[in-house]
């Protein structure tokens, strides 16, 4: 894995900021910001766990460090595969991606991609990230173990990636496999909304689309990541190795 000493302390007052926020802030008004600026496109893909980077763009907290930085929510709702794809097209200087055999793959091409760092890590107390049941299987008994899924048709964001392991990990322990299931990939608000009219039986989700299941009735958790929690990251951040020598050579000026 590549590594840019300039773009990782670029990455730090994004993600400093971002999580802690005013105070970071006030550390980093007696920094001088970075002139001229930097601009950086981050796929925003909505999850309630990049909260704190929404509020520290809303607050202007990047500007005050000189970084002019875009969340762009289109690019948000793509797979692993296509958020590489921009990546190493240029269409974005900074990734939000999942673990998965798209980003494995594209490193192992050497497609120019820079880590990062982990954005979290996947332990047995996590529960904002899992599958979801419907609503009228759960209330039916329909479905009450993975052994229900059994035939029935569940939506995963990316195939190969956490999600796919989470239904699949599932599946393994009572028995099944991917053959014993009929899995559709799509996005997250797909995935919702495919719950609420019954076009899937099950989905694999993140906040908020998990409490948004719950208060529309539509869809409860069966089983979480934490209840197959390997340990590893859900997401990690990467970048283009153009952008990283470019802030490197920025960074260092």
């Amino acid at each position: 894995m590549k590594s840019a000493f300039g773009l990782r302390r670029l990455l730090g007052a994004i993600l400093g900021t971002a999580l802690i926020g005013t105070a970071t802030a006030a550390a980093a008004a007696a920094t001088e910001p970075l002139n001229p600026p930097v601009k950086i496109r981050i796929n925003s893909p909505g999850l309630a766990g990049l909260g704190g980077m929404y509020l520290a763009n809303d607050k202007g907290y990047f500007k005050e460090q000189g970084l002019e930085v875009f969340l762009d929510a289109a690019a948000g709702a793509n797979t692993s595969a296509d958020t590489v794809t921009q990546l190493a097209t240029g269409q974005l200087e900074v990734g939000l991606l999942s673990l998965s055999a798209a980003l494995f793959n594209a490193i192992g091409r050497d497609v120019g991609l820079v880590g990062l760092m982990p954005l979290n890590t996947l332990d047995k107390d996590n529960r904002a990230t899992g599958t979801l049941v419907r609503q009228d299987l759960i209330d039916s008994g329909a479905y009450k173990t993975p052994a229900d899924l059994k035939g029935k048709k569940i939506a995963i964001l990316t195939v190969g990636a956490n999600g796919h392991y989470n239904v699949n990990q599932a599946l393994k322990s009572v028995g099944l496999g991917d053959k014993d299931v009929n899995l559709v990939t799509m996005s997250f608000p797909d995935a919702l909304a495919a719950l609420g009219n019954k076009a899937v039986d099950a989905a694999f989700q993140v906040e908020p689309f998990i409490s948004a299941a719950a208060a529309q009735k539509i869809g409860s958790l069966a089983f979480t990541e934490g209840d197959f929690a390997h340990g590893g990251p859900a997401f990690v951040l990467y970048s283009s190795e153009a952008f990283a020598k470019n802030t490197t050579k920025h960074s260092n000026a």
